[in-house]
């Protein structure tokens, strides 16, 4: 472990702050919620295939792509079906729900599983993007790492913890901040996301299904949610 990295985790961390206070989250965070995201999405479509209208007014205030396959390999699902880019999300735009109609996305864990459909290296785009997105907050809070604790795709509710995170000041991330746990909707969670990095960087994650793991590849940027209710312990002119 760097210097720098062993004294910051002896460090006691400070209390978390209470209210709305923007939030820089890391790459792999993000990666996280857009698995997430889709895992709600691919269970909404199943139940309300005859309703996209349905599915797509909730994505109303989204500002990213998210591209499957977005690598080319060109190679096949478990149908035999090509995989191929596929944008599945435009802004507010469900542009191909996953369904086991979309060619490309049938899967499974092995010659006995059963197939589902499942994304396979699935990026997300920001719309508005910075080189430097940290010096774009005058205070706030960084969070480097969050562990998921639960999702229901039936009605979205995400609830994870911030195992990692840093206060910030003028642009500067300085103490370390307490574990805090968060809940609310997956899709609100997406939405809070207004400003995102130029680079993206990969994360392997997996998807759980119907006794199945998949491995996933999500890539994915830094982005800033502006505004997101911060349940922690002081007020916010504790710090700022």
């Amino acid at each position: 472990m760097p210097h720098f990295s062993l004294d910051k985790a002896l460090q006691q961390p400070w209390p978390a702050p209470q209210g709305k206070v923007p939030i820089l989250w890391s790459n792999s965070c993000i990666a996280q919620f857009t698995l997430a995201l889709l895992w709600i999405l691919e269970y909404q479509t199943r139940k309300m295939v005859d309703n996209p209208s349905a599915i797509e007014h909730q994505l109303g205030g989204m500002c990213f792509q998210i591209i499957d396959n977005w690598k080319h390999r060109g190679n096949m699902d478990v149908e035999g079906r090509e995989r191929v880019a596929t944008l599945l999300i435009d802004g507010g735009k469900l542009v191909a729900p996953l369904r086991s109609t979309t060619p490309g996305f049938s899967r499974r864990a092995n010659h006995r599983s059963y197939p589902i459909t499942a994304p396979w290296e699935p990026a997300l785009f920001g719309i508005e993007r910075s080189p430097h997105l940290l010096k774009e907050m005058d205070f706030g809070v960084s969070v480097h790492e969050i562990e998921m604790l639960s999702l229901e795709p039936q009605t979205g509710p995400l609830t994870f913890k911030i195992l990692e995170a840093s206060l910030v000041h003028q642009g500067l991330a300085g103490e370390q901040m307490e574990y805090v746990q968060m809940s609310l909707s997956g899709v609100d969670m997406l939405c809070s996301l207004r400003l995102f990095s130029e680079q993206n960087s990969p994360e392997p994650l997996s998807w759980n299904q119907l006794g199945q793991e998949l491995f996933v590849e999500v890539t994915a940027p830094q982005a800033l949610s502006v505004a997101l209710d911060l349940p922690g312990s002081v007020p916010l002119n504790h710090y700022w």
